[in-house]
C-alpha cells in the first residue's frame, strides 16, 4: 500500500487540471474518473509507518484523506453536472450563462457513490 501522503499527492493533482477556471470536460471527466479509482484502489491499502498513539501525523492524514477525497469527488461531479458559465468559473463548452442552472446542486453519498441532482433555489 501507500502511505496517506502519497495518496494525498494523487488526490491534488486529479483535482488540479480539473479545478482551474476554465473547466474543460475532458478534464474534469478524468478527475472524476481518477477520483473513483483512487476510492476503489488506493484508499483500502492505505498504509501507515507510524503506529503510535501519540500524535501520529500519518493517521491524521489517513483520516484527512477520506474527507479529502468526498470534497474533491462532490465538487468534480457538480462541474461537470453544471453545463454553464457562471462568475469565475468558465466552460468552453457552455460559455454563456444559464438561468436554467440558478439552482443548487444536492449531493448524496450512498452505495460507495455520489449522485448529484438539481434543485431549484426557493426565494421568498
Amino acid at each position: 500500500g501507500k502511505r496517506p501522503q502519497e495518496i494525498r499527492i494523487e488526490i491534488q493533482n486529479a483535482c488540479y487540471n480539473a479545478c482551474q477556471p476554465a473547466r474543460e470536460i475532458d478534464k474534469m471527466n478524468a478527475a472524476v474518473t481518477e477520483l473513483a479509482r483512487i476510492r476503489k484502489e488506493e484508499m483500502p491499502k492505505m498504509t501507515l509507518g507510524d503506529t503510535s498513539l501519540v500524535y501520529n501525523t500519518d493517521w491524521k492524514t489517513a483520516i484527512e484523506n477520506y474527507n479529502l477525497l468526498d470534497i474533491a469527488e462532490a465538487s468534480a461531479k457538480a462541474a461537470v453536472m453544471r453545463e454553464e458559465t457562471r462568475g469565475h468559473n468558465y466552460r468552453p463548452d457552455f460559455p454563456q450563462q444559464d438561468d436554467l442552472w440558478k439552482c443548487n446542486i444536492i449531493e448524496k453519498y450512498g452505495d460507495g457513490d455520489i449522485t448529484c441532482e438539481k434543485q431549484d433555489v426557493v426565494t421568498v
